[in-house]
């Protein structure tokens, strides 16, 4: 064989070893079950409050959180 169909052969395998592992790791990932934290949960966390939000859009979230019927 010559060279360049020996090259061409070993990048053909390469990529669909990636292309195999890539769905692989996709499929793993969406496997898992992933909830979204709470949105006052994430403001603690960063310990950002009011400072990064503005007083205003702090008050609006709390209102918002207070109020909802869950």
């Amino acid at each position: 064989m010559e060279r360049s169909k020996i090259v061409a052969i070993i990048t053909g395998a390469i990529s669909i070893l990636l292309a195999i592992a890539y769905l692989i790791i996709v499929q793993i990932l969406d496997y898992r079950d992933m909830h979204p934290a709470p949105i006052m949960q994430i403001i603690l966390d960063l310990g950002i409050g009011h400072w990064a939000l503005g007083i205003e859009n702090y008050f609006f979230i709390l209102l918002e959180l207070l109020t909802r019927d869950s």
